[in-house]
């Protein structure tokens, strides 16, 4: 699930720039275990416009925290050494 989205449009240069946060929900019937969230993050998205239309140059995914991956997603689709380390 994709919300908060913030655009940021450039005319002038035929360019575009979202920031967008993400959380990935899933449930496991033969495990019993209900639709819950096991991964938050955020996309830094750019775009072109080029004959009419707008088209992803870049995307770029940061997995900010991962819950208990072991009974969902496929196995070494996120990497938890990956996982984006918040300075304090």
């Amino acid at each position: 699930m994709t919300t908060n989205t913030v655009l940021d449009i450039m005319e002038d240069k035929n360019q575009a720039t979202a920031l967008s946060y993400l959380t990935i929900l899933q449930a496991d019937a033969e495990r019993g275990l209900s639709l819950q969230p096991i991964a938050v993050g955020r996309y830094h998205d750019t775009f072109k416009h080029v004959d009419g239309k707008w088209e992803f140059s870049v995307r770029e995914l940061f997995i900010t925290l991962a819950g208990d991956l072991s009974h969902h997603a496929v196995p070494n689709t996120i990497d938890p050494k990956i996982i984006e380390k918040r300075e304090k």
